[in-house]
């Protein structure tokens, strides 16, 4: 399904006063938007708990809301509502450069929404591979993992990301073959050209990048997977095969098989794909919602 968003321009955010998200190696970033979880949150939340580790954990609520449930072990930090009012504003917030900053002394974050499982431990190998994103791999219409990827549960790399957004400058050599593949799919080889186009044609003193995200509508995890290597050309992503090690969304049984029968570090999503497998998994773990 073609997802569609508005572009960075047509939306409004507000920057957070200076807060303190100071810590090092990986922190853990989940979203809440209503006081309460449901049965799929409580479960992401049972989750995180059994396979979180010691790693910092950060709740990011809209300003003045309260959590109805335990965050005795987050760190809850409050955001504007305007940037958490909605799918296209959180898209909007994946894009900017104020989010990355909050994280900066961070060498990784790990984005957890609550429609995501954590199935295992071990993020720290990931981090020292020095990867800039990494998401679950995407799958073309014959079953095979195609490129990387979705950013429901994505390790993203602050310092890498912030780069980007910084930068002045497009290479389109940094296109990989699949990622040309992906451009002709859904059209975006137009969109990427005329954007290029419309953003050397104006000068707002923004960097390049920031520019052509301003009307860039489409998925923010689209833009890490596919487009950061145009802007950027040390930006560092693992081959889909390796990404499947990592996390899952559809496929997810094809991607178990691709790992040995081996579980990967988390699954997006999984209520909307291969439920009843997934259950099977947390049933076998001994996982079940919290309260």
């Amino acid at each position: 399904m073609s997802r569609a968003y508005a572009g960075t321009d047509h939306v409004t955010l507000t920057p957070p006063e200076p807060q303190d998200f100071e810590g090092k190696g990986l922190a853990i970033v989940s979203f809440a938007y209503k006081p309460d979880l449901d049965e799929e949150g409580r479960l992401a939340l049972a989750c995180l708990r059994r396979f979180g580790g010691e790693h910092d954990r950060y709740l990011l609520v809209p300003q003045g809301m309260t959590p109805a449930f335990d965050v005795s072990d987050f760190r809850v930090r409050e955001l504007a509502p305007d940037n958490l009012a909605g799918v296209e504003t959180y898209n909007a917030l994946m894009l900017s450069g104020f989010f990355y900053g909050l994280f900066r002394s961070y060498d990784a974050i790990l984005i957890y929404q609550t429609d995501c499982l954590m199935l295992g431990g071990g993020f720290e190998p990931w981090v020292k591979a020095g990867w800039s994103y990494v998401g679950a791999p995407w799958f073309d219409r014959s079953g095979r993992p195609k490129s990387v990827g979705n950013g429901g549960f994505s390790l993203r790399r602050p310092a890498d990301c912030l780069r980007v957004l910084e930068s002045d400058r497009a290479d389109l050599t940094g296109l990989t073959v699949p990622g040309l593949r992906h451009f002709a799919g859904l059209k975006h080889a137009g969109v990427l050209l005329g954007g290029l186009d419309r953003a050397q044609k104006r000068d707002d003193g923004r960097p390049l990048a920031q520019r052509f995200l301003g009307d860039f509508a489409r998925p923010e995890d689209e833009f890490w997977s596919h487009y950061a290597p145009v802007f950027d050309a040390k930006w560092k992503l693992p081959a889909p095969m390796q990404a499947c090690r990592f996390a899952a969304e559809s496929f997810g049984p094809e991607v178990v098989r691709l790992n040995g029968g081996a579980l990967p570090l988390g699954v997006h999503a999984w209520r909307r794909h291969d439920a009843e497998f997934w259950l099977d998994r947390l049933k076998a773990l001994g996982i079940a919602a919290e309260g």
